[in-house]
């Protein structure tokens, strides 16, 4: 019918199917050992090695499209790729991303949301420093019982960008 989207919410996107940003590399899960015991560093939810992860995500990226290699860096099915013929004119609507600053795939939202942005589209972009992979899904709090309060804070932007989109786009 013609109608264009009011906003998009995103946590977490896969936007880059390359899988070759620097966040997959430097946002490798590592424990660092010292005489105070150990540290956790990284992205909690792929924890084996950058290079095992590494493969892990192109094997998924593959599969998603099948024989047809040159949809790895098609706009449409990889939007990192997206340059000012997808994102230029003016049609894109209002997009909130929230990512976790530890995140393996931190990289693809912060360039896909700077591309939008350098397009004119309005991006609203959180990064939570030290959080992983599609954390707010863990609002609850991962089993121990104290909600994680940066998940909470993260549904509550989003909620609050929700009502922002559909009250202008009820004005309009």
């Amino acid at each position: 019918n013609g109608e264009i989207l009011a906003g998009a919410v995103f946590f977490s996107p896969w936007t880059n199917l390359r899988c070759d940003s620097p966040d997959y590399y430097f946002n490798s899960f590592a424990r660092i050992v010292g005489a105070d015991g150990g540290v956790y560093t990284g992205d909690l939810m792929f924890r084996g090695h950058p290079y095992q992860n590494l493969d892990q995500f192109t094997a998924n990226a593959e599969s998603y499209v099948g024989t047809n290699s040159s949809l790895l860096t098609d706009p449409v099915a990889s939007p990192f790729f997206a340059g000012e013929r997808e994102l230029g004119g003016g049609g894109l609507p209002p997009m909130h991303f929230s990512v976790g600053g530890s995140e393996s795939i931190l990289g693809d939202s912060l360039i896909f949301a700077q591309k939008a942005a350098l397009y004119g589209a309005d991006i609203q972009l959180d990064v939570h420093v030290g959080m992983w992979h599609d954390f707010p899904m863990y609002s609850e709090g991962c089993g121990h019982g104290a909600e994680l309060w940066q998940a909470i804070r993260v549904l509550n932007k989003t909620g609050m960008f929700i009502k922002k989109v559909a009250a202008a786009r009820r004005v309009t």
